[in-house]
């Protein structure tokens, strides 16, 4: 059974944060968070990390820019992984 992911949009808004206050929380720029939630950019795996240990949730779970992607784990990068971003 494969589990719905959540929405960064979502995952904000139950905290009841804005999106600069996510930012901020996150030390990332004002307008990012928007960028991510809207699929005008795509975060970095580093980034997606970042907020998925804010929200306390696997990084699979997170749905970016209204699932538009998803992020397959391979070993043997640089640092210990290696990311393939694959469309839907």
């Amino acid at each position: 059974m494969v589990k719905k992911q959540t929405s960064l949009s979502t995952l904000r808004m139950e905290k009841g944060l804005s999106q600069r206050e996510l930012a901020n929380a996150l030390n990332f720029s004002a307008g990012i968070i928007g960028l991510y939630e809207t699929g005008k950019r795509t975060p970095s795996l580093k980034n997606a990390k970042i907020i998925a240990n804010y929200f306390d949730v696997a990084l699979e779970d997170i749905s970016f820019a209204n699932n538009k992607w998803f992020i397959v784990w391979f070993g043997g990068g640089t640092d210990g992984n290696t990311c393939d971003e694959r469309w839907n």
